[in-house]
C-alpha cells in the first residue's frame, strides 16, 4: 500500500512538472473562473455549529461554500465604519427632530422664537391702540388685505427661484383636503383668536392681553394631551418640570391682573367714574372706558382673552397634526383669507354694516403694524418654528 502511494505521490509531481513547462493550457476565463472559485474555496470559514450565527453581506462578494451553495463573506472594516456612521447620523437626527425629547435650539430657532414673543407681547398693546377709534371687527378686516398680499408675493418670488417650492404649491393647490385644513386653521389661528383678543380688550388694560397670551404654551399642552392624545395622535411627554411650569404661569398671570381689577373697584376710582365729563380727551375717555367698567364687562372680557389663548394653543397642535406638505407661506395666506372672511360676517352681523374708523396716527399705526408684523411677520415665524422645534417649544 505504502509502494502504490508513492507511485500516485511521483506522478502527481511529474504531472505538475510537465504542466509548469508546457504552461497552463486553459483559457484566461477559465483561468479566472477556476481561481476564483480555488479562492473561494480557500476563504470559506463560516462556523456552523451553532443556529444563532449569521453571514452579513458584504461588498466584498460572495464565498462558496463546500456543498455548492453561495454564502456572504464578512464585511469590510471600512463597510462596518460607514454603517456605523450612518446609525448615529439617524439616532442623532431623531433625536432633534420636532416632537422627540430633545429641542434642536440653533441660533437661527432661538432668534426666531425670540422675536415671535416680542412681536406676540406686543400685538395687544397695538389692538388696543387700535381698539379705540375703530370696531374690533373693523381692525381684523382691514389687516387681512394687506397681509395675505405680503404673503402672495413671498410666494411667487419663491416659486420663481425654488423649483421645488413651486412643486409643492401646485400640489397643495390641487389636493382638496389643503382648503379645509386652511378653513380650520383660518377660524383658529387667524380670525378666532384676533377677534377674541380685539374684545376682550374692550375694558381692560392692554398688558392684560400680553398676560393672557403666556397661556398659549398652558392650553398647547392641555389639548395635546386631553383632546389629541385620546384621538390616538402622538403627544409630548408632559414631566414634573413641565407641570410646575404650567403651575407657575397661571400663579403669575392672577398675581398680577387681580390686583389691578381690585384697584379698580376702589371707593376713590368709582368716584372718579361717577364725576367723569365730557372735558376729558380722547385719551382720557379710552382709559375711563376701561377703568370704569361693570364686573360683567371685565369678566366676559377675561373669558374672551382666555378663548383667544385656547385657539392659540388649540392651532398649534391642529397645524403639528395636519399639516402634511403644506408650504408655510401657503397655510399663511389662506389662514388670512378665512379670518378675513370671518371678520367680514361679524361686522355686517353685529355692527349692521357700519363703518365709520376714527382714522388718527394711532390707529393707522396699530394697523400697518398688526398687518406686517402681527399678521405676516408672526405667522412666518411660527410656521418655520414649528418645523423646526415643534408646536409646544414654539408656544412657550
Amino acid at each position: 500500500m505504502s509502494s502504490v502511494t508513492n507511485r500516485s505521490s511521483r506522478a502527481l509531481n511529474a504531472a505538475d512538472g510537465e504542466h509548469s513547462v508546457m504552461g497552463d493550457l486553459r483559457s484566461p476565463a477559465q483561468q479566472q473562473t477556476e481561481g476564483g472559485l480555488a479562492d473561494g474555496v480557500k476563504s470559506t470559514n463560516v462556523d456552523y455549529s451553532s443556529s444563532n450565527s449569521a453571514v452579513a453581506p458584504s461588498s466584498q462578494g460572495m464565498a462558496t461554500s463546500d456543498g455548492g451553495s453561495t454564502v456572504p463573506s464578512p464585511p469590510a472594516e471600512s463597510t462596518r465604519r460607514e454603517q456605523a456612521n450612518l446609525a448615529g447620523k439617524s439616532t442623532q437626527s431623531a433625536k432633534s427632530a420636532p416632537g422627540s425629547g430633545k429641542i434642536p435650539w440653533t441660533p437661527a430657532a432661538v432668534f426666531c422664537w425670540f422675536l415671535l414673543g416680542i412681536i406676540r407681547g406686543t400685538t395687544s398693546i397695538m389692538l388696543a391702540l387700535a381698539g379705540d377709534d375703530i370696531q374690533p371687527t373693523v381692525i381684523v378686516l382691514l389687516r387681512s388685505p394687506g397681509t395675505v398680499g405680503l404673503f402672495v408675493l413671498v410666494m411667487v418670488v419663491w416659486s420663481l427661484h425654488d423649483d421645488k417650492v413651486k412643486d409643492s404649491m401646485r400640489t397643495a393647490l390641487t389636493t382638496r383636503a389643503t382648503y379645509w385644513k386652511l378653513c380650520v386653521l383660518g377660524v383658529i389661528q387667524s380670525g378666532g383668536p384676533f377677534l377674541l383678543f380685539t374684545y376682550g380688550l374692550s375694558h381692560v388694560p392692554a398688558s392684560f392681553g400680553g398676560a393672557f397670551m403666556a397661556l398659549t404654551p398652558v392650553w398647547t399642552v392641555i389639548v395635546d394631551q386631553a383632546i389629541f392624545k385620546p384621538l390616538g395622535f402622538k403627544a409630548g411627554k408632559v414631566n414634573a418640570l413641565k407641570i410646575m411650569g404650567m403651575v407657575t404661569v397661571v400663579i403669575g398671570i392672577a398675581v398680577y391682573i387681580i390686583p389691578i381689577i381690585a384697584y379698580d373697584y376702589t371707593p376713590a376710582i368709582q368716584a372718579e367714574c361717577n364725576n367723569a365729563n365730557t372735558s376729558h380727551t380722547a385719551l382720557d375717555a379710552a382709559a375711563l372706558k376701561r377703568i370704569c367698567a361693570s364686573g360683567t364687562q371685565i369678566g366676559v372680557n377675561i373669558v374672551e382673552l382666555l378663548c383667544g389663548a385656547f385657539l392659540f394653543g388649540l392651532a398649534a397642535v391642529f397645524w403639528r397634526n395636519f399639516k402634511g406638505s403644506i408650504h408655510f407661506t401657503l397655510a399663511g395666506g389662506g389662514q388670512t383669507v378665512v379670518g378675513g372672511i370671518i371678520a367680514l360676517i361679524f361686522w355686517a352681523a353685529l355692527n349692521d354694516a357700519k363703518f365709520d374708523p376714527n382714522w388718527t396716527a394711532g390707529s393707522i399705526s396699530a394697523l400697518v403694524y398688526l398687518m406686517v408684523l402681527s399678521g405676516f411677520g408672526a405667522a412666518m415665524l411660527l410656521f418655520y418654528l414649528y418645523g423646526k422645534i415643534g408646536a409646544v417649544p414654539t408656544a412657550r
